[in-house]
């Protein structure tokens, strides 16, 4: 039978990795298994998203919060939404939204509240020990990284008993061909070697290691070319790496683009120097559109790429193997290059379609 299921999150943006998460599984368990959806978002939503969410009859609430701000009103106008919708399985996404799901709970006594964590880290030890305190008020907690869940049990953040971990999905599709129009118009030539960064200028992206790995790649592979796609402003630590190894000319920094998907169709291969992640979608998106992918071995980036053999991790913060990776990366030739990238989209297929993850995300439900 089916249920009446709210998402909760802290916002649903365009294009941030938890955000895109929720989005295809809440439209995949309406599309796919007929529940019913709705959506409520902390922060204000925009027109295209309500929309996008419209389209698959899934009824959107946003508590209309800027960033940073803390209302009670707020919370109250959540909990009439919760008694007015009457839902069976809330299900939240992202910390503040799960701290705030469990709290409902106090109020509306739903049959199945889900947390789904995005990544190990917290912010601080204060939230650690707050999301534990609150765990009585979760009936099941989900990580979407195997690593992930066995290092927050490790750490006595999530108990066994009530948790489990469910990958991040992708729409599977066949990998797309090469765009030369982003090259031409980012002054890339057919000869020069095109890396792919994205991610927001957070200290969690580690930009700095990688600056400094490619500055080693660029004395060896001298037509290389590194672009950087992602909000945020690169902070005077990188700018003063971009100035010290002469770069100017070699990384460029592109901002926040919504066609990151034409940028890594266009790239020669990909790049991620993370400190901290969940499940990486960039490096699914970048597998999916068979692309050599360079990673650090944050969060779960292992079990997406097994070194060597559908693309390279380095350890974190490891500036000489991440610059050697990219190095192995540059220098494969056409049938390795093509084993590879096989070996990638042959993963996604097997263990990342979104349609498996939201059978188990409806088996989660239904149990």
């Amino acid at each position: 039978m089916p249920k009446r299921i709210i998402f909760i999150s802290t916002g649903i943006k365009c294009h941030g990795g938890a955000e895109v998460q929720l989005r295809r599984v809440a439209t995949g368990l309406r599309k796919n298994k007929g529940h019913q959806i709705a959506v409520i978002s902390f922060l204000k939503t925009t027109p295209v998203m309500e929309e996008e969410f419209k389209r698959h009859s899934i009824h959107v609430e946003s508590l209309g919060l800027e960033k940073g701000q803390i209302k009670i009103l707020a919370f109250w106008k959540l909990i009439k939404f919760l008694w007015s919708w009457k839902p069976d399985v809330i299900i939240s996404f992202q910390y503040a939204a799960n701290i705030i799901a469990r709290l409902s709970r106090l109020f509306y006594r739903t049959k199945l509240v889900v947390t789904s964590i995005r990544g190990e880290f917290f912010g601080s030890e204060l939230r650690n020990k707050i999301f534990k305190l609150t765990n009585f008020l979760s009936h099941h907690d989900v990580t979407n990284s195997k690593i992930t869940y066995h290092r927050l049990l490790d750490q006595k953040i999530l108990n066994k008993k009530q948790s489990s971990y469910i990958h991040n999905g992708i729409i599977i599709q066949s990998p797309q061909l090469h765009s030369t129009d982003i090259r031409e118009s980012l002054e890339v030539t057919p000869n020069e070697f095109m890396w792919l960064a994205v991610g927001r200028f957070v200290q969690q992206k580690d930009y700095p290691t990688l600056i400094q790995a490619f500055a080693i790649l660029e004395k060896r592979v001298p037509c290389s070319k590194l672009y950087i796609a992602g909000g945020g402003q690169p902070d005077a630590e990188i700018q003063k790496l971009i100035y010290k190894y002469d770069l100017s000319q070699k990384v460029t920094f592109l901002g926040r683009r919504s066609d990151i998907n034409n940028l890594l169709v266009s790239a020669d291969a990909f790049v991620q120097s993370s400190k901290l992640e969940g499940l990486p979608n960039t490096i699914m998106e970048a597998m999916l559109c068979s692309k050599i992918i360079v990673a650090t071995n944050a969060g779960g980036s292992e079990e997406l790429i097994s070194h060597g053999k559908n693309g390279y991790i380095s350890d974190v913060g490891d500036i000489d193997s991440l610059a050697e990776n990219m190095y192995l990366a540059y220098n494969l030739n056409t049938s390795d290059k093509q084993k590879m990238q096989s070996q990638a989209f042959l993963r996604l297929k097997e263990n990342f379609d979104i349609n498996t993850i939201v059978d188990k995300w409806h088996s989660l439900i239904m149990d």
